[in-house]
C-alpha cells in the first residue's frame, strides 16, 4: 500500500522531470500501539543542482519554511 503511494508520488515528480532514487524499504521494524509491525519506506530526490531547481520551481516546501530556506541556501551558491 505504501509502496504504491510512493510510486504515484514519483510519477508526479517524473512529469516535472524531477529525478528520484528507487523506493527503499527500511529493515528496521516498529511495533504500533495496536501491535502491528511496520517499516518505513522512502525514496530520495536527486541533489543535483538542476534537479533541485526543478523541484523548487514545481513542487517546493510551502508549509515547511525551514526546508524551504535550506533549499534556497543550497541553490544560492
Amino acid at each position: 500500500m505504501g509502496k504504491l503511494f510512493l510510486e504515484e508520488i514519483k510519477n508526479i515528480f517524473k512529469e516535472f522531470d524531477i529525478n528520484c532514487s528507487s523506493i527503499k524499504i527500511n529493515n528496521d521494524k516498529f511495533i504500533t500501539k495496536e501491535g502491528k509491525i511496520t517499516r518505513s519506506i522512502y525514496f530520495n530526490i536527486s541533489a543535483k543542482r538542476d534537479n533541485l531547481f526543478r523541484f523548487m520551481r514545481n513542487v517546493g516546501f510551502e508549509a515547511e519554511i525551514e526546508k524551504k530556506n535550506i533549499l534556497h541556501e543550497l541553490l544560492s551558491d
